[in-house]
């Protein structure tokens, strides 16, 4: 007789338990907590001398850029000898050293990369090389991402000055 009173006794002890620290105040936390929405709240203003990660400048089709971009930076040999350092960290392993399209990853890919010599290529304006160095091509990486405006401007600058 004494162990159903005992087991009914500890049932309720136990229940009563459960109950108490469901109501404590930290487990309706969650869902009492305000919500916040994407945009529905002002964002803080980057910290001082932060850079941006993105361009404040839309992505053009490289036959739009062909068109509407004019290179603002002045081929001065500064700008062609940086151009031509970053072209080598960026551009080399698949177009070459020399802009020929014969950089060591040319030989593992499907299509190789243009001669960038080419008459063809060279034909093209420099905002059709800046969107596509910028925002990629066919096979071509983007390497918006890794590149300034005025770093990109400066290989197009170098691009420019490689001879067919």
């Amino acid at each position: 007789m004494k162990t159903p009173r005992i087991s009914l006794l500890l049932s309720l002890v136990l229940c009563f338990c459960v109950v108490v620290v469901l109501a404590l105040p930290w487990t309706r936390d969650m869902y009492r907590f305000p919500s916040l929405w994407p945009y529905e709240w002002e964002m803080r203003p980057p910290p001082e001398g932060s850079l941006p990660i993105r361009d404040a400048q839309l992505p053009l089709s490289r036959l739009e850029a062909e068109q509407r971009l004019k290179n603002p930076v002045a081929a001065t040999p500064a700008s062609i000898e940086e151009g031509r350092q970053l072209y080598l960290i960026y551009c080399a392993v698949c177009h070459g050293s020399e802009g020929k399209g014969d950089g060591t990853v040319a030989a593992k890919l499907m299509t190789p990369p243009p001669d960038l010599t080419s008459e063809f290529v060279q034909a093209r304006s420099d905002g059709f090389w800046f969107a596509t160095i910028r925002y990629g091509g066919v096979i071509m990486p983007a390497l918006g991402s890794s590149l300034s405006v005025d770093e990109t401007w400066a290989i197009v600058n170098y691009l420019r000055s490689l001879k067919p």
